[in-house]
């Protein structure tokens, strides 16, 4: 078995927008990030209990 030399890997992550561009997750503003930072673990939760409950916050629900 052959092991290779460690290597640092940069990770950049981005998100879409409203206007179809791309955003740095890192550049968002903190209203931006808390946004996205909700987004992403309401999507997270309700993939992993799918069919058995929905996660949202109330001010995210878009009329429910």
């Amino acid at each position: 078995m052959y092991m290779k030399k460690n290597q640092q890997i940069k990770v950049i992550e981005y998100v879409h927008t409203a206007d179809g561009g791309l955003a740095r997750v890192d550049q968002l503003d903190p209203g931006q990030y808390e946004t996205f930072r909700r987004w992403l673990g309401c999507t997270y939760l309700n993939e992993l209990f799918r069919g058995k409950a929905e996660f949202y916050y109330p001010e995210m629900a878009g009329g429910r």
